[in-house]
């Protein structure tokens, strides 16, 4: 019999320009936290859409929108430390499954009903993204590898500004809904100290129509989150994904959406990157 081969991992490819950190470099501690809270920001806003479009389908308010929110953030910081820890470092944190892109219809078109704040944030994005490195050349990016924390921080204090200062007065309710910092109702409505748990709805009623729902939402979510897979190893400057590494990843999605049904998220696992 012939002797078989030794595999041999692919070759490492080259660093992709415009990318700061590739699979076998780290950053420091505090930009590590500091880029760990942008990614937060993000998947924030994520799911402050998805509270917004389901619970009040469900006939809950502003105190059951936190909850959602709260246990959605929970049970993503249980599937990323148990995944990191004891599984594959590929990553799957709590998002929405059933409607993935269609969430761009809902929120792209709330900057319309706050014009004045939206558009700034926007404008501001785009520019210390795509146009502050090009003109501002540094030994470090800085500023465009933190363009969400500084134009969320610049806008936040901005709206903050036209609210205590009365610009919205005379206003109509719904402006005033999406303009001011102190109508969302979530703060008011969360609870100082909260700690969600499993079958914190009720007991779950399963139907055979919504097993294969869920089934067709899994597949969306693996073939979306086997790509993510394949895209961040290439932006790493890793090797090949090899399949044992997308098996564990695949398999630990299973898990995570598990546990989102145990603690009633509302929503499906998917890869955030």
């Amino acid at each position: 019999m012939a002797k078989v081969d030794e595999l041999v991992p692919h070759p490492v490819k080259e660093q992709l320009p415009g990318v700061d950190f590739c699979v076998n470099s780290n950053p420091s501690w505090l930009e590590a936290i500091i880029l760990g809270f942008q990614h937060y920001l993000v998947m924030l806003g994520t799911l402050v859409i998805i509270a917004r479009v389901i619970v009040p389908q469900m006939g809950g308010g502003n105190a059951e929108k936190a909850q959602v929110v709260q246990t959605l953030l929970f049970v993503a910081g249980i599937n990323t430390l148990l995944q990191t820890w004891f599984l594959s470092p590929l990553s799957a944190v709590p998002l929405v499954t059933l409607v993935g892109l269609g969430l761009y219809t809902n929120g792209f078109p709330l900057l319309a009903e706050c014009v004045e704040v939206g558009l700034p944030e926007l404008i501001i994005l785009i520019f210390l993204s795509q146009y502050i490195p090009h003109m501002w050349k540094t030994k470090r990016p800085i500023i465009d590898r933190f363009a969400v924390v500084l134009s969320v921080g610049i806008v936040w204090a901005y709206a903050a500004l036209l609210t205590a200062a009365g610009a919205y007065k005379n206003r109509p309710a719904s402006t005033q809904f999406s303009c001011r910092v102190d109508r969302s109702g979530l703060v008011s409505g969360a609870s100082w100290i909260k700690v969600p748990y499993p079958f914190q709805w009720g007991q779950p009623n399963v139907g055979a129509g919504d097993a294969f729902v869920m089934m067709a939402a899994a597949l969306v979510a693996l073939i979306e989150s086997t790509g993510a897979f394949i895209a961040a190893a290439r932006f790493g400057s890793a090797t090949h994904v090899p399949s044992s590494v997308l098996s564990r990843g695949v398999g630990w999605l299973g898990v995570s959406l598990l546990l989102d049904g145990l603690w009633g998220t509302g929503s499906g696992s998917t890869v955030s990157v």
